[in-house]
């Protein structure tokens, strides 16, 4: 044999040395992650440690989705307020002045502090038409209780004169003070303080005494 053919032959012996010592492509894909390294020893081949790692993988437990709760709705509870409302008035003659008595109830769900409550009274001379507005009349409530009333005289007036008949509109306000805005006293209901009653006051001249359209008083 000739030296060529011996060196030949001695390149093609080493080759294969090198080969059968060299690992195999799966070896090295293993080997070259850290979740394989340990599957060499427990699988014949790279396809079987490959299913094993998924079914390791998809039978893992998985993190717990925790959903927040929203809070309750709270509703808010309205306020317990007292509500004031005129319930009547009348006059009656004492000597040569009229007597404005009234009463106010408080109907809401609380006590109310202290109010004016005042009177104004229109006379209109039934012949004519002719209109006299009297200065108001008040008196302050000072507490009222929610579900009683308060009755009792709010001040005198003087009619024009005793001669004609006279029709008189009677306007009482509870809560009167500011009672554009509200008045004082906070209330569930702003819109029923006032009431108006009318009556007749009789003359005493000839001719007069006629029944007009409201009720004597």
């Amino acid at each position: 044999m000739n030296l060529p053919m011996k060196s030949s032959i001695a390149c093609l012996l080493a080759a294969l040395t090198l080969l059968s010592a060299a690992p195999s492509s799966a070896q090295i894909l293993l080997k070259s992650s850290g979740d394989y390294r340990d599957q060499l020893t427990r699988c014949n081949n790279w396809w079987e440690c490959y299913k094993q790692q998924q079914i390791e993988r998809e039978t893992a437990p998985k993190p717990l989705t925790i959903v927040p709760i929203p809070p309750p709705v709270v509703e808010a509870t309205p306020p317990q307020l007292p509500n004031l409302i005129p319930t009547d008035v009348d006059a009656r003659f004492y000597g040569s002045s009229l007597q404005i008595k009234a009463q106010v109830d408080n109907i809401g769900d609380a006590d109310a502090q202290g109010f004016d409550y005042r009177a104004q009274v229109t006379f209109i001379r039934a012949d004519t038409g002719a209109t006299t507005v009297t200065h108001p009349v008040q008196e302050f409530v000072p507490y009222l209780q929610k579900g009683t009333n308060w009755d009792d005289v709010l001040g005198y007036i003087t009619p024009p004169d005793r001669n004609y008949d006279y029709d008189l509109v009677m306007t009482v306000t509870a809560d009167s003070t500011n009672w554009l805005i509200g008045g004082v006293v906070w209330e569930s209901v702003e819109t029923d303080n006032i009431l108006t009653k009318s009556c007749r006051i009789f003359g005493n001249a000839d001719g007069q005494g006629n029944l007009g359209q409201h009720p004597a008083c």
